[in-house]
């Protein structure tokens, strides 16, 4: 009869790096997509100076729907890359951001206020109100997606769902371009509703296919880098594969977006003159 010592077993442990670069890491995908998130509102409100600083306004509700999803995906990310960890990073993650919104009200309200009061008053109150609910909506949205983090390690513990965790490094920045090519679309749907239900799905057509020029590079090139295609390859090419679909996929997508709009426009012009 084998007996087996229990003295000998050991729990797993975990690194704790992750979770001490959770913060920054949250910070920076929070960033990426909260900034598609508002450069999109030049499609929103019709300006024409990509870069300017974004500017509310009245649409609320899109600025409630850009944080919680920006706040939700940083925080998931930073879950992700703290396996064993996940709720601890993330809500790290989370209060984090919630500084970031304590500095924001601090910049606002003691530095611009002591040089140019009028420069608070260039959203509307409500606005305040939602950066206000941020810094403790922050934390509990990272608690939330913890739980998703966590089933995602259980089902693949390889890595980030079988993504190399190294790519985080730059996937930031594709992040930020796939968001903002997404977002856009969903941005002028949000901007032009109608109570006319054939019109509605006029509407859903013209932005549901340059939305999709976009998503399919985005899950091909991801899939492959998780191991989800390409699984006979090399994980050396299989990884380069996933790296090139997701720059030159962006790069076709975002060419048939820009196109299909322009055509788009000329036909409107053509009917309505």
């Amino acid at each position: 009869m084998v007996s087996i010592n229990t003295d000998q077993v050991r729990p797993v442990q975990f690194a704790i790096w992750p979770v001490v670069l959770a913060p920054i890491v949250a910070g920076v995908y929070y960033l990426a997509v909260r900034t598609a998130f508002a450069q999109s509102v030049v499609s929103v409100l019709g300006r024409s100076d990509f870069f300017e600083v974004p500017h509310w306004g009245s649409h609320w509700v899109y600025r409630v729907a850009a944080e919680v999803v920006s706040v939700g995906f940083g925080t998931f990310i930073a879950a992700g890359l703290a396996p064993g960890r996940e709720r601890v990073a993330a809500i790290t993650g989370g209060c984090a951001i919630a500084l970031g919104f304590i500095g924001k009200f601090v910049i606002t309200y003691v530095v611009w206020e002591s040089s140019d009061p009028a420069a608070i008053s260039i959203e509307p109150w409500y606005q305040r109100v939602i950066d206000a609910s941020m810094i403790v909506g922050s934390p509990l949205v990272g608690s939330f997606v913890a739980e998703a983090a966590e089933q995602m390690h259980r089902d693949t513990p390889a890595g980030f769902g079988g993504v190399n965790r190294f790519h985080f490094l730059w996937l930031w920045l594709a992040a930020y371009c796939y968001a903002l090519g997404l977002i856009t679309p969903v941005a002028r749907y949000y901007a032009f509703q109608s109570e006319n239900s054939i019109a509605m799905f006029i509407l859903l057509l013209i932005n549901g296919i340059p939305a999709a020029a976009i998503a399919v590079p985005a899950y091909y090139g991801m899939a492959f880098l998780a191991g989800h295609y390409g699984d006979t390859m090399y994980s050396a090419g299989r990884n380069l594969v996933g790296v090139l679909i997701l720059i030159f996929g962006f790069l076709v997508g975002a060419g048939i977006q820009e196109g299909w709009y322009w055509v788009m426009q000329k036909i409107t012009e053509a009917i309505f003159g």
